[in-house]
């Protein structure tokens, strides 16, 4: 009975170490696929919106080489920049237009977050996100408007977007009398989108 029971542990021993010997690594190719597009027909579409409308017209936003930029204080060919202790608003409350859009390309209902790395803590960014609704008779689930007031970046509790919805952005620079006095001075605004249920 004893030497069964030392047979069958040294039996489970040797499987183990042939099944921890079958292969030290392997390799699975499958099938991938990927296009490089423009940021205005990408599965997180940025476009400018309504530029050219009143209030507009700087082309604060713009498609540069496929890229969605921004050139806050510019007109004419000059930066001429944004004063010290003012508030500057790029939202068209009456029609609902706003600096850009955003829209959801993908089969996720996705939440965005805009974040910005400017490097003067005196000049602060605040983001509105807007929703339209949906007329009747489409797939989309929203009945109704959505508008988020005016929110601090990195807020990321803006009410989602479906697939193939599109959110109006509008953007807030508020800087105080202290900030610095520079010339131009690159940063990036960020859009996250993250899926959620």
């Amino acid at each position: 009975m004893k030497r069964a029971l030392v047979l069958v542990v040294a039996l489970l021993a040797v499987s183990c170490l042939l099944a921890a010997a079958a292969y030290t690594s392997a390799t699975v190719t499958n099938y991938s696929q990927i296009a490089i597009n423009n940021t205005n027909a990408s599965i997180l579409e940025l476009d400018e919106q309504l530029s050219l409308v009143t209030g507009f017209k700087d082309a604060t936003a713009y498609n540069d080489q496929a890229m969605l930029k921004f050139r806050f204080g510019w007109n004419n060919g000059t930066q001429h920049g944004l004063q010290r202790d003012s508030v500057y608003t790029w939202w068209d409350n009456s029609n609902k237009v706003g600096l850009f859009a955003v829209k959801n390309n993908s089969a996720d209902k996705v939440r965005l977050t805009f974040t910005e790395n400017y490097s003067d803590d005196q000049v602060t960014f605040e983001f509105l996100q807007y929703l339209p609704a949906w007329p009747n008779g489409t797939a989309a689930q929203r009945n109704t408007t959505s508008d988020s007031g005016w929110q601090d970046a990195g807020y990321n509790s803006y009410e989602p977007l479906y697939p193939g919805e599109t959110a109006r952005i509008g953007v807030r620079i508020t800087s105080s009398d202290t900030a610095s006095v520079s010339g131009p001075l690159d940063f990036d605004i960020n859009v996250s989108a993250t899926p959620v249920l």
